[in-house]
C-alpha cells in the first residue's frame, strides 16, 4: 500500500471504530490526511460514532475519500487487527519516502545541468529514514541484554588498568585548554582503539586545521601509527559544517569511533541552545549506532587562568557537556612547584617527582555507568608519568599511571613545597615551561 491507501485505511479503521487516533500522531500523515487525523482527534467525544466521525471528516476530505477510507479499512479482515500489521511504522516510512520525493526530483535536476549541489539535505534525511526504521519500539524479551558491557577496552594501558576503558556506546567529553595537547590525546586515543579493534574503522573530524596538517603533526608525535593509518581503517574529515552532517556521515560510514575536535567549530554559535543541540545531535549518534563518540571542548574563559584543575563546571556551557557526557574527563598540565597553583585535591605534582619536572593528569569527573567492580571506584585523577630516566615525556600522553591507581578528589597537598608561594609573577611566569618531549637516538 503506497502513503494515501495506508492512510484512508487507517482513518477508515478510526472512523469504524477499530483503532486509536491516539497512536498516531498528524506528522505520520501526508497531506490532506494530517489534517483529518488532527480533527478527528481534537473531538474525542465523536470516536465510536461513525456518522459523527464522518461528518468531522468531511472538513478535510472529501465524500469519495471518505467512502473509500471505510471500504479500505472494511476488506483488510485479519489483516487489519492491531499487532498483525505494523500500521504506523508503515505510514511513517511511506510519507518519508513521499516527501522525498520533491527534493529528489529537484536534486535530479541540478544533477543533469550540473549544477553545485548540497549533499548534507540528502544525508541528513535519508540518516533520519534510516533511524526511524530501527529506532522504533522492540519487545523487551528480544534485546540481548545479557551481552551488553558497559565498557570496551580502550588500547591505552593506563585507562584500561584504571578505568576499565571507555563508555561502549556514550560521548565522551574531554576538556582541556588550548595548547594543552588534546588533539594529540585524540589521536592517540583513536588509533589505540583500532590496534585492538582489528575488524572497526573510525574517523577523526578535525575542524581546526587541514586534515593533511592533522596527520602530518599527529604521526610526527606517533610514528608507531603509521602502518594503522596506511591500512585505510581510520577515516580523517576536515570539512564537516554541522553535527547533523557527522550524523549522516556515520550512518553511512558505519565508523566503529568518532572523534570530533571541536564542539565550538561544530556548534558555530556561541549560545547555550545551539550547544544544547549540538552535544544532543552528538549524543545521539552514540545511542543510534552503538559506538562511542569522544568529542573535545575547551574550558571557559576563567578557569584557563584559574590556578586549579579543569573540573566538570569549567567546560564551556558546561551543563550541556555535563549533561551529554557519559564519561567526562579533563587534562590538565601542572609544573614543578608553580606558586600560582592552589589545587589540593590530588596527588601534587612535587611527589615522587626527582627530576622537579611538569607532570600530566588526566582527571575524571563523571561516569555514568558503574565501572567493573574488580577496579577503584569513584572519581578521581590519573597522573601519567614520564620516561622515569629523564623526567621528560617521549610522547604527550603516553606513560605509567603513577601508583597505577586513581587518585582520589580527597587528597591534600602539603602546606610547603619549597617555593615560596608569594613569589612574583614574573618568577612564576619563568616557571612555566612548555611540555619537553625527550628522544632518545
Amino acid at each position: 500500500m503506497d502513503a494515501r491507501e495506508l492512510s484512508l485505511s487507517i482513518i477508515g479503521r478510526i472512523a469504524d471504530g477499530r483503532a486509536d487516533p491516539q497512536q498516531f500522531t498528524t506528522n505520520d500523515f501526508p497531506a490532506p490526511y494530517n489534517q483529518a487525523i488532527k480533527i478527528v482527534k481534537d473531538h474525542p467525544e465523536a470516536i465510536g460514532n461513525k456518522d459523527a466521525v464522518d461528518i468531522l471528516l468531511t472538513q478535510a476530505l472529501t465524500w469519495d475519500d471518505i467512502t473509500e477510507a471505510h471500504y479500505q479499512a472494511g476488506r483488510l479482515n485479519g489483516l487489519g487487527e492491531d499487532g498483525v500489521f505494523d500500521w504506523r511504522g508503515s505510514l511513517v516510512e511511506a510519507t518519508g519516502k513521499l516527501s522525498m520525493i520533491p527534493e529528489l526530483k529537484r536534486m535530479l535536476k541540478m544533477c543533469e545541468q550540473n549544477d553545485p549541489i548540497d549533499w548534507t539535505q540528502l544525508h541528513n534525511k535519508t540518516n533520519q529514514m534510516i533511524a526511524g526504521r530501527r529506532d522504533g519500539p522492540q519487545a523487551a524479551n528480544t534485546i540481548d541484554y545479557k551481552s551488553y558491557v558497559a565498557y570496551t577496552p580502550s588500547g591505552i594501558p593506563w585507562m584500561d588498568k584504571v578505568i576499565g576503558g571507555i563508555p561502549t556506546d556514550g560521548p565522551i567529553v574531554v576538556v582541556a585548554p588550548q595548547g594543552s595537547g588534546k588533539s594529540y590525546f585524540q589521536f592517540y586515543s583513536i588509533c589505540s582503539w583500532l590496534l585492538v579493534n582489528p575488524d572497526k574503522t573510525a574517523c577523526i573530524y578535525t575542524l581546526e586545521m587541514p586534515a593533511k596538517h592533522y596527520l602530518s603533526r599527529s604521526l610526527e608525535m606517533y610514528p608507531q601509527f603509521l602502518p594503522l593509518v596506511e591500512s585505510g581503517r581510520l577515516f580523517i574529515s576536515s570539512s564537516a559544517r554541522s553535527a547533523e552532517e557527522i550524523a549522516a556521515q556515520t550512518a553511512i560510514g558505519k565508523y566503529g569511533f568518532i572523534g570530533v575536535d571541536d564542539i565550538v567549530r561544530v556548534a558555530k554559535v556561541a549560545n547555550a541552545e545551539r550547544f544544547e543541540a549540538t552535544y544532543i545531535t552528538l549524543a545521539d549518534i552514540s545511542r543510534l549506532e552503538g559506538i562511542p563518540v569522544q568529542i573535545l571542548a575547551q574550558p571557559n574563559r576563567e578557569a584557563k587562568k584559574s590556578g586549579k584543575f579543569i573540573d566538570i563546571y569549567d567546560a564551556a556551557w558546561s551543563g550541556a557537556a555535563e549533561n551529554a557526557a557519559a564519561m567526562f574527563m579533563t587534562l590538565n598540565k601542572v609544573f614543578y612547584a608553580d606558586p600560582t597553583w592552589q589545587d589540593e585535591r590530588f596527588v601534587p605534582v612535587e611527589s615522587e617527582n626527582p627530576h622537579k619536572t611538569e607532570r600530566l593528569y588526566v582527571c575524571f569527573w563523571k561516569f555514568r555507568d558503574n565501572r567493573p567492580a574488580e577496579l577503584q571506584q569513584g572519581l578521581g585523577a590519573i597522573r601519567i608519568e614520564p620516561d622515569k630516566h629523564t623526567g621528560y615525556y617521549k610522547q604527550i600522553w603516553v606513560g605509567e599511571a603513577l601508583g597505577n591507581k586513581l587518585w582520589p578528589v580527597s587528597y591534600k597537598r602539603p602546606t610547603a613545597i619549597g617555593t615560596s608561594q608569594d613569589s612574583t609573577a614574573k618568577f612564576a611566569e619563568a616557571m612555566r615551561p612548555a611540555i619537553r618531549l625527550h628522544k632518545r637516538d
